[in-house]
């Protein structure tokens, strides 16, 4: 049967929380654990992410994750990269003077 989101992070935490040497360290995992459950909890269709960077306090706690078969992904970051993505994947407008991006179907305009 499925987990629910609290069981799978509280496996989770437990597993992570033999690399805990802090307090601080304690509240970290505590964070990304919480992250973790709200991503579940809303059912996105993304992946739950989060940089390698904030995850470098778990130390050996790394491959622990690895083990457990999660994966480290380069993610596009920059609007550049991020259009160049988009211009392969469809047809999109960014309005001048606005931080938004208009995706159209290419069925709708081909």
């Amino acid at each position: 049967p499925p987990l629910t989101p609290f069981r799978l992070t509280q496996n989770l935490y437990d597993a992570l929380f033999q690399y805990i040497l802090s307090k601080d360290q304690e509240e970290k995992l505590q964070k990304f654990i919480d992250m973790l459950e709200e991503h579940i909890k809303l059912r996105d269709q993304t992946p739950f992410s989060v940089p390698i960077e904030e995850l470098e306090f778990l130390d050996e706690g790394l491959q622990e994750l690895r083990l457990l078969n999660w994966s480290e992904i380069p993610v596009a970051e920059t609007i550049e990269v991020i259009s160049d993505l988009l211009t392969r994947l469809t047809i999109f407008k960014r309005p001048a003077g606005s931080n938004l991006i208009w995706v159209y179907p290419y069925t709708m305009v081909r």
